[in-house]
């Protein structure tokens, strides 16, 4: 099974229209987990996208 592929927190960002900064707070207070790291910069699987936007639901 093919892995899919990793999204950098800048296009988590973009396709939700949330902040870098406001990410960072939801995976603080455990509402979201980075999969990892590329560099300095924190990704996050795909199915991330849906997550955030039923945290802008709440």
């Amino acid at each position: 099974m093919p892995r899919t592929a990793e999204l950098d927190i800048a296009e988590v960002a973009e396709q939700t229209g949330t902040t870098a900064s406001a990410l960072r707070f939801y995976e603080r207070r455990g509402l979201i987990r980075s999969s990892g790291r590329n560099g300095l910069r924190r990704t996050f699987s795909p199915d991330i996208i849906d997550r955030i936007a039923l945290i802008g639901c709440a």
